[in-house]
């Protein structure tokens, strides 16, 4: 997926950077990354330059491909590596993988193989020379110490490493000093020359002396390694394509492996967790506050929607529960997909000692949705004439239902007592006055209209026009659906945390999980764990 560098502006996306000097070593470690968005590898343009992210061994990484070889020129390994630094300020520790040339003649070493991966504990630049008058050669370059726990990642996972080259032979990791130099080496005469001189040197390259130089100016810990694909002897050509190809392969793969090991963990402090999302998520709807239709993909049908479902059209229906459990929503729901028609009211704003403001706030949410002037009324009776008389004069649809939400009143108050004795009444003189059409009334509140009213007589006979649903606390098993819904349309991994214990932490609250949820998309998290969880809960 193409994006452009601005849309990932100031954003920590990795921990590490790779950098690679050939297309076979690009085409190897492009198959082993693991996608960072639904559609895989991101590739990220900024002013001319090329960049990747991905995730290998568990690190978000970026990945840039060296223009040229050697390290002098344009486009080679010290612009390449100091031109993503600069961009990428994020990156903690710089690794350069790919495929190098082998080279042991002296009696008592360990024999070479190809793809043999070598890993540098120190690089030398061999090319920094000065030529003495007597023929002879001095090297005057300085030798760069790769890091120590990157080394010690590779030591470890040396000792159970298995690989077979393209021969069937077996191979091995060497943690060993390798040579750099802009000259590609492919004659035996000159390697035997460079052997004589650098006697314990197990191999060379053309790039890391660059990067090397490079991190060290930045304070970056660093690591190259590279599998032998020749043995600059002068057949480099041989079967070039297929031995390049497989010692590309074992070194991404020997990366991945070491990525995965204790020791890289001391050089990455609190190590980034992403996943982008396009723009074109729109997390608003996925985690939905207020329903609406586009929200219809996220929503999560329960047995209460199963419940409510034949009461549509027949009668009114008041739903209480807990908050946070998905009333409104239900209720919204429930008509939206149903094609009923209804005026949204909102008595959020009401005051909570003062029951005839909710009955005012009714009747002029009531006139403005219909474009009607509100008239000076006051006292309950007068509201609740003119409010049927509205209804009765300007509703022309057949159905219509008035979704009353956010009911100011506490749990078993007086004030909610008097409340729902005047709210049954005028739904009570409602369905009686009201002709040719059906007016009914969708409720949700905290406290339990059924405890409010006293008489057992009074609660049957509203309970012929009402229905009195208790939206109940969610199940471990809904909320467990609802991440799982949630989770395949956003791609957040559950691998290093028990979706229980998620559930538990956020109280099973759907308005709790789904909050804790957005927030960890929207600062691009992938990965739910205990880091996610505690910056949430901290905020």
């Amino acid at each position: 997926m193409k994006i452009n560098y601005r849309t990932l502006l100031n954003k920590n996306i990795a921990d590490i950077l790779i950098v690679t000097a050939t297309d076979i070593e690009t085409e190897m470690l492009h198959k082993a990354l693991e996608p960072v968005c639904t559609e895989g590898l991101l590739e990220i343009e900024d002013e001319g330059h090329c960049y990747f992210a991905g995730i290998l061994g568990g690190y978000n990484i970026i990945h840039c491909q060296c223009e040229k070889m050697g390290t002098q020129e344009k486009g080679s390994s010290i612009l390449t590596t100091t031109t993503a630094l600069k961009t990428w300020p994020c990156i903690k520790a710089v690794i350069m993988l790919g495929i190098a040339f082998g080279m042991y003649e002296n009696e008592g070493e360990t024999p070479q193989h190809f793809s043999d991966v070598l890993v540098a504990c120190k690089i030398f630049p061999y090319e920094n020379q000065r030529f003495n008058h007597d023929g002879s050669v001095t090297y005057r370059g300085k030798e760069h110490c790769a890091s120590i726990p990157f080394i010690d990642a590779f030591t470890v996972i040396a000792r159970n490493w298995q690989w077979e080259n393209v021969k069937g032979e077996s191979t091995r990791i060497e943690i060993c000093p390798l040579l750099s130099g802009e000259k590609l080496v492919d004659d035996i005469t000159k390697r035997n020359e460079l052997k004589s001189y650098f006697k314990e040197y197990r191999g060379g390259e053309m790039e890391g002396i660059g990067l090397a130089a490079v991190c060290e100016e930045h304070g970056k810990p660093w690591i190259l390694l590279k599998a032998i694909c020749d043995f600059a002897d002068g057949n480099k050509g041989l079967d070039k394509k297929e031995k390049q190809a497989d010692a590309a392969k074992a070194a991404v793969h020997a990366c991945t492996q070491a990525l995965q090991t204790i020791n890289v963990s001391s050089l990455i402090d609190n190590k980034t967790n992403y996943w982008y999302r396009p723009s074109e998520l729109d997390l608003s709807k996925v985690f939905f506050v207020h329903y609406d239709t586009d929200c219809s993909p996220y929503y999560l049908e329960r047995n209460v929607d199963v419940e409510l479902q034949p009461f549509i059209m027949t009668k009114s229906c008041w739903v209480y529960g807990n908050s946070g459990m998905g009333k409104s929503e239900l209720l919204t729901r429930t008509l939206i997909h149903n094609n009923v028609e209804y005026i949204y009211i909102d008595l959020s704003l009401c005051s909570k000692n003062n029951v005839l403001d909710t009955f005012d706030t009714i009747y002029e949410s009531i006139c403005a949705k219909l474009n009607k002037e509100t008239e000076e009324i006051s006292c309950f009776e007068d509201y609740v004439k003119e409010i049927c008389k509205i209804l009765n004069s300007e509703i022309v649809t057949k159905h219509m239902y008035l979704l009353i939400d956010e009911i100011p009143f506490e749990h078993k108050s007086m004030i909610f007592r008097e409340f729902v004795d005047k709210f049954c009444s005028m739904m009570n003189y409602c369905s009686r006055n009201i002709k040719g059409k059906t007016i009914l009334f969708m409720v949700s509140s905290i406290a339990s209209p059924l405890e409010a009213i006293d008489s057992d007589d009074y609660r049957n006979k509203i309970a012929q026009y009402i229905k009195f649903l208790e939206l109940k606390d969610w199940t471990m098993e809904e909320c467990t659906k609802l991440i799982d819904l949630l989770t395949k349309v956003v791609y957040l991994d559950w691998s290093d945390f028990k979706i229980e214990d998620f559930i538990e932490k956020f109280k099973y609250s759907p308005r709790l999980i789904k909050n804790a949820l957005k927030e960890s998309c929207s600062l691009g998290y992938r990965k739910i764990d205990d880091i996610v969880i505690n910056r949430i809960i901290v905020g």
